[in-house]
């Protein structure tokens, strides 16, 4: 039901606000990369992985139910844009229940996104990966040739296509369904890939087929992320074009998001 009373908070009003929010949360985490290094976060196992996903998504519906449903009506990001959230009847504040009702309408389109998360770190358990101290001197030693221009040992250089080579089967194994024998082969045939050696007609038709493979599991994963895509765009749009400025989450929720508020 439409009050005009009150003044709906449009798109771009929302945007800004959802961006500062994204800024202030992301903070803590961008200072925790910093002090304990990219190259240990990105190495992570598997229970560590599972752990840290799962913590940065607590964290979301904490600081969103938090915020919303207390006496601002608004989470920080909100309120410097001078944008809260009410029923749609009355702005009157939400209840915690219907705050996480109207998170998770909005963000269902994480879920799918959390389950390849979540299924790409359980596979981890399979296959140890390479370890973050291997993973973070390779990374000096591409830095020290790439942008210091040193040149590497023998034996350097070596570390370094191991390394890789060693990141790129563990990838392909998750990826597809190869044999012992056959990923061997394959591991032989991008190592001579690597030192630019002429390939036989059966190691190329094999490196066809698992570039196939990989290519088709590919397509697949980004399945969900089209979906995300199409229902945040028809969101946006309705928030940008309709009288009420309502996205999906509040038409379902019987909410509104409004401004002009003084708190």
């Amino acid at each position: 039901m439409e009050n005009s009373s009150f003044q709906y908070a449009g798109f771009w009003r929302r945007a800004i606000a959802h961006l500062l929010d994204g800024l202030i949360v992301m903070t803590p985490f961008f200072i925790f990369l910093i002090i304990f290094g990219f190259s240990q976060v990105i190495g992570f196992e598997a229970k560590q992985g599972i752990v840290f996903q799962l913590s940065g998504f607590l964290i979301g519906i904490t600081w969103y139910v938090a915020f919303i449903s207390s006496r601002w009506q608004a989470t920080p990001g909100k309120r410097i844009m001078d944008v809260y959230v009410g029923r749609q009847q009355d702005a009157s504040r939400l209840g915690i229940g219907r705050t996480l009702a109207r998170w998770a309408v909005y963000n269902i389109y994480i879920l799918p996104i959390m389950i390849l998360g979540l299924t790409m770190y359980s596979s981890l358990g399979q296959q140890p990966p390479v370890s973050p101290t291997d993973q973070a001197r390779m990374q000096e030693l591409i830095m020290k040739q790439t942008v210091q221009h040193q040149t590497l040992t023998p034996d350097e250089q070596n570390f370094i296509t191991k390394t890789m080579l060693d990141n790129q089967m563990f990838i392909v194994k998750q990826q597809t369904d190869l044999t012992d024998e056959q990923a061997a082969q394959y591991r032989a045939i991008q190592e001579k890939n690597m030192n630019h050696q002429p390939l036989t007609e059966d190691e190329k038709q094999l490196n066809q087929a698992v570039t196939a493979k990989m290519l088709h599991k590919t397509m697949w994963m980004q399945i969900p992320n089209i979906l995300c895509f199409i229902y945040l765009v028809t969101n946006a749009l309705m928030i940008g074009c309709s009288k009420e400025k309502a996205g999906i989450h509040d038409r379902i929720c019987g909410t509104r998001a409004f401004r002009g508020r003084t708190l």
